[in-house]
């Protein structure tokens, strides 16, 4: 169920990483809310919780917390402690989360951490170091001895107690040397094969003696049974070599005799109460639980020796005929025999000429071998395949053995070529060099073509009493021109020789 809609929740999300370089860090944090909270609107109470969490593999963590100072909710203003347990060393902090803030904070913008007090100074008498009811001493090594830690068995801790364990131990890879394996047959079975049981002596009756199908199932069910108890009891156990944290420790002490600092006093101790005890609080656990190398003689599995009395030896042979499903036939495999092997081949082969008297006949290949490069009587040759020779006119060519150059070909004859000159072909055809002239009497009709044209004399005749294209005329020589007119200023004189009738005109400026 979820909050009611009127209390405003806010994700709080926080990552620890490691000094110095940047690891993420292992570990979990606890955030615990001390008062009830009222809410009149809704009629609920919130009870005081623990919310947890375990840093995930990049050292980070997200929770889901009610704000402390929502208006609608009281007493407002409260605030959450928060302890995280991260690499071994404890934080302690108060946490105050705002209902109108952000909808998501992370824990290092809004934690509050208390302050550290300064470590105190403490004294012990030099006679109190490992003396019973003193305190203990440690070893080269930094480490307490282990006579002088308290007697806490591994098995205090009740399975059902830790929580977080995954449901099951899945064996590690591994492998076994064949010498530590026990049981092992002197010899190997040959391939799968099957036999009817009237095929095999003595079977049926040794079989009457041995149990059946339904009772050997019975044991092997037994058997399976037996297995499956077995693993569910080794799921169950711890391997014979492993440790525990000290977090992990039940049943232990509130307290060890010292003389002057009591459990209670220790900071940033842990807490031990079983319920606290998570799978992610267990250090140093291996990453995976790989059996002890271990054998079983087959009296110690129920049921194998019965099982095993109804198998064959391993070392045992059968008859041909007790075989089932063996094939009809054997192909042999490729081999060779020397001719005394084979019955009557050397006298056979006596009958026979030899080889060397058939020297000086040709044999069938170096026959096709010659013929290969040969035609056939009756065939054809390609223009391209005549390389020499004049070819004669009824095949198809000139019957000339050599050419003339610039000639032409023509047929002498119905049998027969020749070649021609070009101007030997331009008579046989009776046509005239392709650059040539005309006398005017070999143009037919010449003369009544041009006698609608000008002669050049009559135009030259026809031009004497004409003016050219460009010229002038005298004023004399214009009939029908009206008087001269003359433009002069106020002083100017009129010119000498102005004819009579000419117009002057005087400007009055």
């Amino acid at each position: 169920m979820a909050y009611p809609s009127s209390l405003r929740t806010v994700v709080v999300r926080g990552r620890f990483i490691t000094h110095p370089d940047g690891t993420p860090a292992k570990g979990n944090i606890k955030i615990v809310n001390a008062y009830f909270v009222q809410g009149p609107g809704v009629d609920m109470i919130l009870t005081p919780f623990e919310a947890k969490a375990a840093l995930d593999a990049t050292g980070s963590f997200s929770l889901t917390l009610p704000a402390t100072d929502d208006p609608d909710w009281t007493p407002a203003g409260w605030t959450y402690a928060v302890t995280a347990m991260v690499n071994g060393k404890s934080l302690k902090a108060r946490l105050a989360l705002a209902h109108d803030g952000p909808a998501q904070v992370d824990l290092a913008d809004v934690l509050n951490a208390e302050p550290v007090d300064e470590a105190p100074t403490f004294y012990l008498v030099a006679s109190l170091a490992g003396a019973p009811g003193g305190v203990a001493q440690l070893g080269a090594d930094g480490k307490v001895p282990a006579a002088q830690l308290p007697d806490v068995l591994a098995g205090e801790v009740a399975w059902p107690d830790v929580t977080g364990k995954p449901e099951s131990f899945p064996p590690a890879a591994h492998s076994h040397a064949y010498g530590s394996l026990i049981g092992t047959p002197s010899s190997f079975p040959p391939a799968p094969h099957s036999h009817a049981q009237e095929q095999i002596t003595g079977l049926t009756e040794a079989l009457a003696s041995k149990v059946d199908d339904a009772e050997l199932e019975a044991l092997v069910d037994d058997l399976d049974e037996v297995h499956t108890e077995l693993r569910a009891g080794i799921a169950s156990k711890a391997d014979a070599g492993h440790s525990h944290s000290f977090a992990s420790i039940t049943g232990k002490p509130a307290t060890y005799p010292h003389a002057t600092i009591q459990w209670s006093e220790i900071e940033g101790r842990p807490n031990l109460e079983p319920t606290d005890v998570t799978w992610d609080d267990v250090q140093g656990k291996p990453t995976a639980f790989p059996p002890a190398a271990h054998g079983h003689a087959t009296s110690e599995v129920t049921g194998l020796d019965a099982a095993l009395a109804d198998k064959a030896s391993t070392g045992h042979s059968h008859a041909y005929a007790d075989i089932t499903g063996k094939p009809s036939t054997f192909t042999p495999a490729a081999h060779g025999h020397a001719t005394s092997e084979v019955t009557g081949l050397d006298a056979a082969l006596a009958a026979k000429a030899d080889a060397s008297a058939l020297s000086a006949y040709a044999t069938t290949s170096s026959v096709t071998t010659s013929l290969a490069g040969k035609a056939n009587s009756s065939h054809t040759h390609a223009a391209g395949d005549i390389g020499s020779g004049t070819l004669a006119t009824a095949r198809g060519g000139t019957g000339l053995s050599t050419f003339t150059a610039s000639s032409y070909l023509r047929a002498a004859s119905t049998t027969a070529l020749e070649f021609r000159t070009p101007a030997q072909v331009l008579s046989d055809i009776g046509a005239a060099a392709s650059s040539h002239t005309h006398t005017a009497s070999q143009i037919t009709d010449l003369s009544t073509t041009l006698s609608s044209y000008a002669t050049t004399s009559s135009v030259t005749s026809g031009l004497a009493g004409k003016a050219n294209t460009s010229h002038t005329h005298t004023r004399s020589q214009i009939t029908d021109i009206g008087p001269a007119v003359i433009v002069l200023g106020p002083s100017d004189a009129v010119p000498a020789g102005t004819a009579a009738g000419t117009v002057i005109i005087r400007r009055a400026s």
